[in-house]
């Protein structure tokens, strides 16, 4: 199961690189319709495409800051792997009664071999629930008993 955790934040980056290329692509393909858009003389209807294409690059670029301050948070996580944990913090990798949880980055539910780990931010609701609990712990989250059984 120590691996597994590895494995997950390696699966995440993937997933996150995957999406910032992806936006990033897009951020090139606004710029490159901005530049068009310059040589255009149609007046007001050229003023308004150029406006909705920089709200649009604006969109884009706060996406791409998103995803890299993702890519840093599983950069730092992946510096701190190796130490024992105790209690849940960010970066831990949960197995409890209710399923595997990774408290880092929100992905939503991520396949890794025979397991479904469910990557969430640490500022999600039954996140907020685990932090600083140990093994043995139980949280209710939804009218749900949840058992914190490893922590790794």
């Amino acid at each position: 199961m120590k691996h597994l955790k590895s494995e997950v934040i390696a699966a995440c980056e993937a997933i996150i690189s995957s999406k910032l290329k992806s936006v990033q692509e897009t951020l090139a393909n606004l710029q490159e319709s901005l530049f068009s858009e310059t040589k255009s003389t149609a007046g007001d209807k050229h003023e308004t495409g150029r406006s909705m294409v920089q709200l649009e690059m604006e969109k884009t670029g706060a996406k791409v800051l998103e995803l890299e301050k993702e890519l840093a948070v599983l950069d730092r996580i992946k510096k701190q792997e190796n130490q024992q944990q105790k209690l849940v913090r960010l970066g831990s990798l949960l197995e409890t009664s209710n399923g595997i949880y990774f408290i880092a980055v929100s992905l939503g539910l991520v396949k890794i071999e025979n397991h479904q780990v469910f990557a969430i931010s640490s500022g999600a609701p039954i996140a907020k629930e685990f932090i600083g609990k140990t093994a043995g712990e139980t949280v209710s989250f939804r009218n749900t008993s949840i058992t914190i059984q490893t922590i790794f």
